[in-house]
Formats: C-alpha cells, structure tokens, sequence
C-alpha cells in the first residue's frame, strides 16, 4: 500500500480493558453469566451517576457496554483489542481457587472450568474475534518500571494492537489505581473505567471537549 492510500485512511482509537474489567463483570453476572443479561445491567444501570456510587463494577461493565458500540466521534471507528496474556490470565483468575493466595485481590474465583469457558466465550472473546482484534504471544512488560509486570504486560498490548494500515489513537482502561497514575512515556491514555465511559460519550455527542478533560491523577473508586 501507497503512503498516499494510507494517509487517506481515516484515523482509528483502540481501547485494550485490563484483565480487572473483565473480572469485574464476571463478579457481577457470576458464572451462569448470559449475554442478556449482561445488556439488561446495561441498560439498568446506563443512566446513573459516573463514578458509580455503590459498585465500582458496574462502571467496568458500563465501559465494555459502550465500546462494543464501535462507535467514537464522526468518522472514527472505535476497536476493543485482546491479547493472548489477556486471555490467558483472565481464564486463571475465573478457575482458581478462592482462596489461593494470601490477600482477597489476588484471589481467584473457583468457577469451573466449563463456567470459565463459557463466561470467556460469552463476554470476552466475542470483543475481539468478529474482527480479529487480537495480539497473539506473551508480551515483554512495557513501561516496567514503574509498571510492574501484569500491567507492563497489559500496556504492551495497547502498544502492538491494531491494523498497520491505519493510525490510532491509543487507551488502557484499568481499576489499578497505580497503572492509572504511572508516569508513562508511551503514547497511550490510561483510565478507569468510569473515566473512559464518559470520555466516549463525549466523543459520540461531540460535546465541549472541556468537559471531557482527565485529571492526572485520581483515587480509587470505591468498591462494594
């Protein structure tokens, strides 16, 4: 392909959601999750303050909502990209025991393994597997330091997704307040989840860009 032909391309944004995110909605559906009602919390809960007020989590599912839309500002296509790390370990996190590790975070879920494939094939993969939105390979941690290595991990996918043939505007969206709050030198954009929601209904609305400014930094959202 011709520079030319590749400029005339219009730009694209890509977003790559932490493996938290994804646990964050397999918390809330549980393991008999379904997609309908997946979009019934959706909707529910669609209209409701930003960050949520009682369940950070639904903010999490809020962001996968709205980004499985493709929808960004006027002639921009929005991608949800995955990666084989991404995978990998949100499959863990839903298999292992509850109490394998000694704090509560590092946790898994004790969901069988049928649960964990199902919830995987439901709610994970199909946000990238329409469009082959994946990066394949376990990535060399990116930004470690100050990233420790999950994160490293994570932000590396960020940095490899997307089509060669396009220029791409570039986030992370994460629940880990210090990934979010790293000096980072890369090109890419880390947010919570609730950040991000409003940040892409700004763009959809193509409302006052002064009203969808980011903050440098942020506390934790509150969890239930």
């Amino acid at each position: 392909m011709t520079g030319s032909l590749w400029q005339a391309r219009p730009p694209r944004a890509l977003v790559v959601f932490d493996v938290n995110i994804y646990l964050d909605v397999a918390r809330i559906l549980g393991p008999a999750a379904t997609w309908d009602a997946f979009l019934e919390l959706a909707v529910k809960h669609a209209n409701e303050p930003l960050p949520h007020r009682r369940d950070a989590a639904l903010d999490s599912l809020r962001a996968l909502a709205i980004s499985k839309s493709g929808k960004y500002e006027p002639g921009v296509k929005l991608e949800i990209w995955f990666g084989q790390h991404l995978d990998d370990t949100t499959y863990f996190k839903l298999i292992q025991d509850a109490g394998a590790a000694d704090r509560v975070e590092d946790c898994g879920f004790g969901w069988a393994a049928k649960d964990a494939d199902d919830f995987m094939e439901l709610l994970v993969d199909p946000f990238w597997c329409e469009d082959d939105n994946f990066v394949s390979g376990d990535p060399i941690g990116y930004e470690t330091p100050p990233l420790d290595h999950e994160d490293g991990c994570v932000y590396a996918i960020a940095r490899d997704a997307g089509s060669e043939n396009y220029s791409y505007e570039r986030f992370c969206v994460t629940r880990d307040v210090d990934f979010r709050n790293a000096a980072l030198k890369g090109d890419i954009e880390v947010m919570h989840p609730h950040e991000w929601v409003a940040h892409v209904r700004g763009k959809i609305s193509n409302g006052n860009p002064m009203s969808r400014m980011i903050p440098k930094r942020v506390d934790a959202p509150s969890v239930a």
